[in-house]
């Protein structure tokens, strides 16, 4: 390298040992300046314009070669990083280890501990990656959802009986299935959550991060807060109890969501509207029952009158207990009460006065919920009857023969029973579906149809099939009318859906039945 070029550039391979520092004629005139009484002002003034020329040098050097100055720090920096003990430590390998000829090491130990903490992330992450995502209309999820349902009632209505009369299972058995048993399902839910698809603005997501952001928007955090009581009961943390009673809300989410992917009918739905009204009704007298006891227990140890003592059940056993409470709470919520259980303290006064007026308004709005669900009942076979009856007295006032009258009636009946099995609304709003939504619909309401057809599955394709699952229209016939004759034009293929149709030969005069 020549080391009297003043080319300041940083090329690569390009070798300069110009050094740019304060020359000391600089530091001698600084000091001179300090020292000095008399400097001498040519030497000053020489100081500050080589201090002038120095900076300025550094000032282009960064300008026009500020880039090559980052490359080689950064260059450096990696090489520093490369050339440290931690950095070669992990970058061990079994070929380099039997080099050293160490007999006193074990390479495949020291390398597992090496990666133990890496191994462990990328096996985790590739279980996560392996594990399905199921759909929310899934068996699978459908019978999962009804065994937690089934869990969290038994829970709720253990735990209120537990904390209110000292309700313990002693036994193993009974201890997991009342306690255990709920906790852990509860646990593993919301972990099956994270691998539940969820539907948003009419599209089904499938993406895990997505359903993880969804999760905890909505109900990640409560879950949690339901779930660490459990974790706390084994550290003997008092009170946890009455924070699992908190999985009562899961229950009306959860059964509308089971009601959501089972879509069962308006019957159907009726009748489940009627047993949640009377499951609501259940829970709160039993409920209200054993908090009942639980004050009457409190009175009891403070050494106060109770209504315990006044029906003289202190020493009968818990059963005997919660009758007399369940008894009290559904007489004084649905009536007026008889007077038999009182309260005798003015703790239990003000309870009853709470439960009086909290629980009375929403027996109220419960019980004529019921009465709504019966009225809607009975409401379809009633608007059956009054068309019936208009028919009737129409065909009376015309004066009918009986027997032509009872063909009237029976083809009525049967009209008007099937106008209420079709749904003529739901099949309009199938219209504002967008195309590829619509032609799923069509695909898996007559794809499997159309395959039955011997001429049709040996002629066409299955996408061809497919295709011609959008062309399909349905068609309600009545009995006794005549779809096709035999002269018409074959321009189309008839399928029956349901019911019979029959086939009339002229020549042969025969008929012949086809059947679904």
């Amino acid at each position: 390298c020549d080391n009297n070029s003043e080319d300041a550039s940083f090329e690569p391979n390009v070798c300069s040992n110009r050094k740019i520092e304060i020359q000391q004629p600089v530091q001698n005139a600084f000091k001179g300046d300090i020292l000095s009484p008399d400097p001498d002002p040519d030497m000053e003034e020489d100081s500050k314009s080589m201090l002038q020329i120095e900076i300025k040098e550094k000032t282009n050097l960064w300008v026009h070669g500020g880039l090559r100055i980052m490359f080689y720090i950064t260059k450096f920096v990696k090489q520093m990083k490369t050339h440290s003990m931690e950095v070669k430590f992990k970058s061990l390998t079994n070929e380099i280890v039997d080099l050293i000829q160490d007999q006193a090491s074990d390479a495949d130990n020291l390398l597992h501990k090496l990666n133990k903490v890496e191994q462990v992330m990328q096996n985790l992450k590739w279980i996560l990656n392996q594990l399905p995502v199921l759909d929310p209309d899934s068996n699978i999820k459908i019978i999962w959802d009804i065994f937690v349902l089934t869990q969290i009632i038994i829970n709720i209505f253990y735990i209120p009986m537990k904390l209110g009369f000292g309700f313990e299972r002693e036994d193993f058995l009974s201890s997991i299935f009342l306690e255990t048993l709920p906790s852990w399902t509860f646990v593993i839910d919301i972990i099956l959550t994270f691998f539940t698809a969820f539907y948003s603005q009419g599209q089904i997501h499938r993406d895990k991060q997505e359903i993880l952001k969804h999760y905890a928007s909505l109900q990640l955090w409560w879950d949690l807060m339901i779930v660490i009581p459990f974790i706390l009961s084994s550290y003997s943390v008092p009170y946890t109890e009455y924070i699992l009673l908190l999985r009562v809300t899961k229950v009306k989410s959860m059964i509308e969501a089971i009601e959501e992917v089972t879509n069962p009918s308006i019957n159907v739905q009726t009748i489940l509207e009627l047993f949640k009204s009377m499951f609501l009704v259940l829970f709160v007298s039993h409920f209200c029952a054993c908090l009942w006891n639980l004050i009457g227990e409190n009175q009891l140890e403070n050494g106060k009158n109770s209504w315990l003592i006044a029906k003289n059940i202190t020493d009968a056993s818990w059963l005997t207990k919660y009758i007399h409470a369940f008894y009290f709470s559904t007489i004084t919520t649905l009536t007026i009460g008889y007077g038999d259980i009182v309260p005798q303290t003015d703790l239990e006064r003000i309870y009853v006065i709470l439960m009086a007026m909290v629980i009375c308004g929403l027996f109220g709005y419960t019980i004529s919920s019921i009465g709504n669900i019966l009225r809607q009942l009975t409401e379809k076979e009633q608007q059956f009857k009054q068309q019936m009856m208009h028919i009737n007295n129409f065909l009376k006032k015309k004066n009918i023969n009986k027997q032509l009258m009872l063909q009237v009636r029976k083809y009525f009946e049967y009209f008007l029973r099937m106008e209420q099995d079709y749904n003529e609304l739901g099949e309009k709003m199938m219209v504002n579906l967008d195309k590829k939504l619509k032609e799923q619909v069509a695909i898996d309401m007559y794809c499997e149809m159309l395959k039955k057809s011997r001429l049709i599955k040996q002629t066409l394709s299955l996408k061809s099939v497919q295709k011609l699952c959008s062309y399909v229209h349905e068609l309600k016939v009545a009995p006794e009318e005549i779809i096709a004759t035999q002269n018409d034009q074959a321009n189309k293929l008839i399928f029956i859906q349901s019911g019979q149709l029959s086939l009339i030969c002229d020549q042969k005069l025969r008929e012949t039945i086809v059947a679904t």
